[in-house]
């Protein structure tokens, strides 16, 4: 039988640190880009949307390819109701990393709720060709589709937001 070693949280922490430097720094992102994101992310998550919007705004100037970072715009401007311009920022996340389940998950909401049904039915499929085992995403999808069908059988009007979410 082999003994575990208590946790060295010092060591362990700066472990995960110098990781996740060394994966940020793979991917291109500058530190002021990620100081801008994770401002973006605090604001958000305190429901100041503008102000969001104008760290990851930034975040994007300092570093345009860095997927996350539209991505985080999209959903901020999801959660502002501003459909149209969460699908741009969706697609460029997902047209930097053609893998980010989450943002092909994102971008068939956002064009659900914008009431463009073709084309959330096309990001839909996008999605199942890539998707793998990930339980939100794939919940993601699955309220999506059920959305999709509903939408359908009530003859493809656009929907009010409180139909949407009854459905």
């Amino acid at each position: 039988m082999t003994s575990r070693s208590e946790p060295n949280l010092p060591r362990d922490c700066a472990i995960a640190v110098c990781a996740l430097a060394v994966a940020l720094a793979a991917a291109g992102c500058t530190p002021p880009a990620i100081t801008a994101l994770n401002e973006g992310t605090d604001a958000s998550t305190q429901g100041r949307y503008e102000e969001a919007l104008k760290h990851y705004d930034h975040a994007i100037e300092l570093d345009p390819k860095w997927s996350t970072a539209h991505c985080a715009r999209g959903e901020v401007l999801s959660k502002m109701k501003r459909y149209k311009e969460a699908t741009l920022s969706f697609r460029q996340c997902t047209g930097l990393n053609p893998r980010d389940l989450e943002g092909k998950a994102s971008l068939a909401i956002a064009l659900l709720l914008d009431c463009d049904y073709s084309a959330a039915q096309v990001a839909l499929d996008d999605f199942d060709k890539a998707k793998s085992a990930h339980p939100r995403v794939l919940e993601n999808a699955e309220w999506v589709r059920v959305r999709l069908k509903r939408a359908a059988a009530l003859g493809g009007r656009c929907l009010t937001e409180s139909e949407v979410e009854a459905l």
